[in-house]
């Protein structure tokens, strides 16, 4: 859902390998994050804060604070022109 904020867990073990994001939108298999320490698919950004694609299958999990009660417009995104054309990655994000 839009703001939940996602996991991502490159390595097993939890060896600290990992990324987060706040979800902004969801296509298909692609999920949107908005985060921090990232190129977005452009080196030149220099890990800035920036949108960047990950493929649902890299997402380990998803939380929303315990005391909130998601309502349908959370699952409704605007709409998003993707720029990116490659997906994030473990060396993308360090």
């Amino acid at each position: 859902m839009y703001g939940a904020l996602a996991v991502i867990d490159w390595d097993e073990n939890d060896n600290g390998a990992g990324h987060v994001g706040f979800v902004v939108n969801v296509d298909g298999d692609n999920v949107y994050l908005l985060g921090g320490n990232q190129t977005g698919g452009d080196k030149s950004t220099n890990g800035k804060v920036c949108v960047s694609r990950y493929d649902k299958s890299v997402i380990d999990y998803f939380r929303i604070p315990d005391n909130y009660t998601p309502k349908q417009k959370d699952y409704e995104y605007d709409e998003f022109k993707n720029t990116n054309l490659s997906f994030e990655t473990l060396s993308s994000t360090r």
